[in-house]
């Protein structure tokens, strides 16, 4: 459920500026739970959602998945992708692309935020820069081990109707 929230919100937002959005939710049709406050994922992928929506030039796409035990949740963008210079600093440091199309103006801490609070859910935040072929885009990972589940529906694949 979590995801599809987030999903409507990050999707309405990128319609609202013409970006195409694509939301492939989880495939398997029992309830996914894991531990930890639901408030705090959303916050997490909101924020890695508000970075993609800033830097996409014509595509967000949010994917659901459960690959190599790991629950897993993405939200890539076509945008300019990630510096080899920033790299190394973007979960320790407030860190801002200086190459985005700045549709928003943010603090720079969103990254330094949701990797924090996925290490305290117990979860970790990977990426792969550039994604797309042509050598630009992010795509953005947040992965919680199955191993994790208890109960409290945090992520679940019910579809809403």
């Amino acid at each position: 459920m979590i995801a599809d929230q987030v999903a409507r919100v990050l999707g309405d937002k990128a319609r609202r500026s013409q970006i195409d959005f694509k939301y492939l939710p989880f495939s398997t049709s029992s309830d996914l739970e894991i531990q930890g406050d639901p408030d705090r994922l959303i916050q997490i992928l909101t924020n890695i959602g508000d970075n993609a929506y800033k830097s996409a030039a014509t595509r967000i796409a949010l994917t659901c998945s459960i690959q190599d035990n790991e629950i897993r949740i993405t939200i890539a963008d076509d945008g300019p992708g990630i510096s080899e210079t920033a790299k190394e600093a973007i979960f320790k440091r407030p860190y801002q692309a200086g190459d985005t199309k700045a549709r928003e103006v943010g603090s720079g801490f969103g990254l330094l935020i949701a990797s924090r609070l996925a290490q305290n859910m117990n979860g970790r935040i990977s990426y792969k820069s550039p994604f797309v072929e042509n050598s630009s885009g992010t795509a953005m990972t947040v992965a919680f081990d199955r191993s994790v589940f208890k109960s409290g529906p945090l992520i679940s694949t019910t579809k809403t109707r």
